[in-house]
């Protein structure tokens, strides 16, 4: 989207395409991840942002860059006081509809953190050992970004607390059905290796793999994929995260040369750390495009906003229907033209609207 994109040149002839929505976004994302920062100083900082904020054109994509950077902090972190901070100065900017997701968002984790108590509880009423600390967070489809539900074939220690999870929350709401997420779990393992043990802390597709060769001495990747049910392309990309740079937690068994997914992997037994505990990066697989999301977002607006006015108004000419709707949505985002004729078009087609049989440039709402 042309209109709102600015460029910013990367190395050699690569452009990245950036919008002002989402340099803001992620200013606020790394206001919001410092700690140092004193109460004025934070205060200061995000009356900025809303003042900067108040002259996006697009404050819908911004949205979408914001709830999608919000789920990370959310799921990484404990405390929320700052994101209810800046996200109270955006309610009372644009109003309660604006803000009710990213507020949902909150009003989970604290759920979360509730139905852990709950679990816990109900694990020793029940004489349920656990062998070691499970957490689950639960989240709400309509508030957080799409998530990709996997169907991972999950270590038995794991999948035994996973069911015993699921069987708690079933029991306390059984309206409610629970889809994991697996890709954003993540958790900590003792590894043992000739140099000594070392506590390392992973993602659940990491601990997935590692926990194999509990069993296996060498794998391949596609023998991982088989096992775990996971895509060739994800135990890769998993492999590499533990198997390059400086965290050789596993090797390739021979230096032979070998399509991806048939090289043999094993652990490194003389693999050594300077930190008894530390985290193994992996990285991040974008999913879902805000810009794109926003876009489909837009076309349902348009659609409801032209159908309200429609259904006040009931007969409007094409150049005052066009204008009503512009003027609706500006405090939002502006749309085109062109994007407006398309979704009338398409209500048409629905059998929402009709055409004037003397005027075909006047619309009427088709009850």
């Amino acid at each position: 989207r042309d209109r709102y994109q600015r460029r910013v040149h990367g190395i050699g002839k690569n452009e990245v395409k950036v919008t002002a929505c989402e340099l803001l976004s992620s200013y606020c994302d790394s206001v919001l991840k410092t700690e140092k920062e004193t109460a004025e100083e934070l205060e200061e900082k995000l009356e900025q942002v809303v003042t900067l904020f108040s002259f996006l054109s697009d404050k819908d994509l911004f949205q979408e860059f914001y709830r999608k950077q919000l789920s990370r902090r959310l799921l990484s972190s404990k405390g929320h006081d700052n994101e209810l901070l800046l996200i109270s100065k955006l309610k009372m900017r644009m109003g309660a509809p604006y803000t009710s997701k990213l507020e949902g968002m909150i009003v989970d984790k604290g759920l979360s953190a509730q139905n852990q108590k709950d679990f816990v509880e109900h694990c020793k009423q029940r004489h349920v050992e656990l062998k070691f600390d499970f957490s689950a967070q639960v989240l709400t489809t309509g508030f957080w970004p799409a998530f990709k539900v996997d169907s991972v074939n999950l270590p038995a220690l794991l999948a035994e607390h996973v069911q015993f999870f699921q069987a708690f929350y079933i029991q306390k709401t059984q309206s409610r059905v629970l889809k994991w997420v697996h890709s954003l779990g993540s958790g900590q393992i003792l590894a043992r290796f000739k140099k000594g043990p070392k506590e390392m802390l992973l993602t659940t597709y990491q601990i997935c793999v590692l926990l194999l060769f509990n069993q296996s001495v060498s794998l391949t990747p596609s023998k991982m994929a088989d096992e775990l049910n996971l895509p060739l392309e994800e135990i890769v990309r998993t492999v590499h995260s533990l198997s390059l740079n400086k965290f050789h937690v596993l090797k390739k068994e021979s230096d032979l040369k070998a399509p991806i997914g048939t090289q043999p992997f094993v652990v490194n037994a003389e693999f050594s750390h300077p930190q008894r505990k530390f985290r193994v990066p992996i990285a991040v697989k974008v999913q879902g495009d805000p810009v794109q999301k926003t876009d489909e977002t837009r076309r349902h607006v348009i659609d409801a906003c032209l159908v309200r006015i429609m259904k006040s108004r009931r007969t409007l000419s094409h150049n005052e229907l066009q204008a009503d709707c512009v003027r609706q949505l500006t405090s939002l985002f502006k749309p085109e033209f062109k994007d407006i004729k398309k979704r009338i078009e398409d209500l048409i087609v629905r059998n929402y609207l009709e055409r004037d049989e003397n005027d075909r440039s006047v619309y009427r709402y088709v009850a």
